[in-house]
């Protein structure tokens, strides 16, 4: 064991030799380090100031950018279908007995229109005389028609004067002879006026600006009304 214990002594003795003669790494000079030492100024006073205004002045870092933001689809609507014009129609054909129960069905509808005829007065009548048939009445008054003319209608209340074709009734001979006059110029050859206290006095509505939802009312009521004619005529 003796031996043992002087190896270890010698190992010890060694290990402390090599640490004080030679084991430590050489010191470094700081000075060594220093590059143009004497040229080192401390910035103090206005340049300080300045160069913190500088730095001050440098624009800062945009911010992190937002996720765009996707726009909601807009919905489309469907197009709206163009309401339907407005037109001009007139209703004649009425005697001086169905006049009451057409004007209260102009009333009902809130429909104003311009009303003539059945004057008692009215004694001038511009017809075209009775047809045999109420088809031929209707195909002569359709030969009016292509002529030019729209202020008629045909007789069918069953009476004297059925199948007759009425061109106007007026409160004046004048009146009258001048509705013949234009009537032949347009080609009606077979108008004639006739003057008696016993001459049709029908009535006429004309009305403006008529829907069609009070266009399909009307032709229901001009039905139930006997010789009555509704139809459209141009607006003037």
């Amino acid at each position: 064991m003796k031996w043992l214990f002087f190896v270890f002594l010698l190992a010890n003795a060694l290990v402390l030799a090599v640490i004080q003669f030679g084991g430590g790494a050489a010191p470094i000079d700081p000075r060594g380090r220093e590059i143009n030492a004497s040229q080192v100024r401390v910035v103090t006073g206005q340049l300080a100031s300045k160069t913190k205004d500088a730095r001050a002045s440098l624009p800062a870092s945009a911010p992190a950018s937002l996720p765009a933001q996707v726009a909601a689809p807009v919905p489309q609507t469907a197009d709206k279908a163009p309401a339907a014009p407005s037109v001009c129609l007139r209703w004649s054909g009425i005697t001086l007995e169905q006049a009451p129960q057409a004007r209260n069905r102009l009333k009902a509808l809130g429909l104003s229109a311009a009303e003539s005829g059945g004057a008692e007065n009215a004694k001038f009548w511009v017809y075209v005389p009775p047809q045999s048939t109420l088809a031929e009445a209707r195909k002569k008054a359709q030969q009016i028609a292509d002529l030019g003319v729209d202020d008629y209608f045909v007789v069918n209340d069953g009476k004297r004067w059925q199948n007759a074709i009425s061109l106007g009734v007026f409160s004046s001979r004048e009146a009258g002879e001048r509705r013949l006059a234009e009537l032949r110029e347009k080609g009606v050859r077979s108008a004639i006026l006739r003057d008696k206290e016993d001459t049709l006095k029908p009535v006429t509505f004309l009305l403006r600006n008529v829907s069609p939802d009070n266009r399909k009312k009307l032709e229901k009521a001009s039905g139930q009304l006997r010789g009555a004619e509704l139809k459209e005529v141009v607006c003037r």
